[in-house]
């Protein structure tokens, strides 16, 4: 019974981690678009790995982190900032990098992301497995994989279909929103003040993502067809 037991918990387990992987991925798969494909392998690990070590030193600190004053709110914005800088990154500009600093600048970029999106999560997932250290082991080793695998289906995606790297960003940018939403102090004074407002800013916050991107394209497309003639 105990074993079963376990083994329940231990599916659950992983099914939330690979849930909640799926933004990791996306966001290691729009870091790292850019980057030559002999590189890109090497990113989805130290990126995959350098997710897993975060979620595991978070798991000790994520409930004292998420009581300090207007944290995750400022998480929120740091995250709307990566985003618009990711949405902003020139493919030439990227090319013209030397390898090992595209490779460890995108590998900084995926931690600081990660970081502030997974404090929230690793919470989540420290109070579905009941505190039991060997489930969130167990859990966040099987996520590695999928990670990487998630993050290299997305990069070939948006290598096929551009405008998927604006849905990324923007997506980024409605998480961003949450995490401001979902702060302890910030929270409150959103519904208390903008009650009416709050449903209308992760959309319309979507929807400058949508604009900025499309912008970006286009420019990069153009910029391509001048150096072709």
């Amino acid at each position: 019974m105990i074993a079963d037991s376990f083994a329940a918990e231990l599916i659950k387990l992983i099914l939330i981690n690979i849930v909640l992987s799926c933004d990791n991925a996306l966001l290691i798969a729009l870091v790292c678009r850019n980057l030559p494909a002999q590189l890109q392998k090497k990113a989805f690990w130290w990126g995959s790995m350098g997710t897993v070590v975060l979620k595991v030193a978070l798991t000790f600190i994520a409930a004292r982190l998420l009581e300090i004053p207007y944290l995750q709110a400022a998480g929120g914005v740091l995250l709307v900032y990566i985003a618009v800088s990711l949405l902003r990154q020139d493919p030439e500009e990227t090319k013209a990098q030397s390898q090992e600093s595209g490779l460890w600048s995108a590998v900084k970029t995926i931690m600081i992301a990660d970081l502030v999106m997974s404090v929230d999560n690793t919470v989540a997932v420290a109070a579905v497995a009941g505190g039991d250290l060997l489930l969130i082991g167990i859990g966040l080793l099987v996520s590695v994989p999928v990670i990487m695998f998630g993050a290299d289906l997305v990069t070939r995606i948006m290598r096929r279909y551009p405008y998927v790297i604006t849905l990324a960003a923007a997506f980024l940018g409605y998480t961003a929103w949450e995490m401001v939403r979902e702060d302890h102090f910030v929270g409150p004074y959103l519904s208390q003040h903008l009650a009416q407002a709050e449903m209308l800013i992760p959309w319309l916050l979507v929807a400058v993502f949508l604009l900025y991107g499309w912008k970006q394209q286009n420019r990069v497309v153009t910029i391509k067809r001048s150096q072709t003639r």
